[in-house]
């Protein structure tokens, strides 16, 4: 009996010893899906799962995340992420359009009808990255230049005939919230605060634009009487980036 014993003991421990896969270099790893307990015994090596580092979990927070020695845009886990292929300056663009009403003026028996005119304003910038500062708090990237102004032909300025000052710099936030579209924050220049504009639509060729439409009610003076609060007139605005034209050295 004890030899049947023996050597069913031992077919068994056979079995068992041809269904366990060996690991490199031997040494006798418990490691396995099921059973791993990585205690002193195991011989863990670079090859455990347990040891693999996670990828770095956000590109834009400064820290080294999986601990491989290597920040945000500098972790090859970063290397798609648009916040690290995107360039240190942009292109900005404001354009704004003032569509005017016919408005009515004075009062009887000096009522009249008054042409609001049309005006058109440019603004354009090459805005560098920000990197330390006001920045944008919930942006992957904020941006800031000043502005130029660019006369638009045969057009009035807006600044005169909306007694509105124009802009000398600007700064924009951007949340690269898809490969087509980009939600835009602004900051205030008086008291630093930053809020949401909208989203901005590429539009195939290098572009992303935000575009807005409102109808001014104002109160105007025509230098001849003044007209009552009404609305005057329609503004659009297109907000425009792209990615700013390299150059040399």
């Amino acid at each position: 009996m004890r030899k049947v014993a023996f050597f069913v003991l031992f077919s068994l421990l056979t079995i068992g010893l041809m269904a366990c896969p060996t690991r490199p270099g031997g040494g006798g790893d418990d490691d396995d899906a099921g059973t791993d307990d990585d205690d002193a015994g195991d011989d863990d090596d670079a090859t455990d799962d347990d040891d693999a580092a996670d990828p770095e979990t956000d590109c834009g927070d400064g820290e080294d995340n999986d601990g491989d020695g290597a920040v945000d845009c500098d972790d090859s886990d970063c290397a798609a992420e648009d916040l690290c292929v995107w360039p240190d300056a942009i292109d900005q663009r404001t354009d704004v359009e003032f569509t005017g009403f016919e408005i009515e003026c004075g009062e009887f028996p000096l009522e009249f009808d008054y042409q609001m005119p049309n005006c058109a304003d440019r603004y354009t910038s090459t805005m560098a990255r920000r990197t330390d500062g006001n920045l944008c708090p919930t942006c992957d990237l904020t941006f800031e230049g000043p502005y130029t102004p660019v006369v638009k032909g045969g057009e009035d300025t807006c600044t005169d005939l909306l007694d509105q000052p124009a802009p000398t710099e600007g700064a924009f936030g951007i949340i690269f919230t898809s490969a087509t579209q980009w939600t835009i924050w602004t900051e205030d220049g008086n008291t630093g605060e930053w809020s949401e504009v909208g989203v901005a639509e590429d539009d195939g060729a290098g572009n992303f634009l935000f575009t807005s439409s409102s109808v001014l009610n104002e109160a105007i003076d025509t230098d001849i009487v003044d007209c009552r609060q009404q609305d005057i007139g329609t503004l659009d605005v297109t907000l425009s980036f792209s990615e700013a034209a390299k150059t040399d050295g």
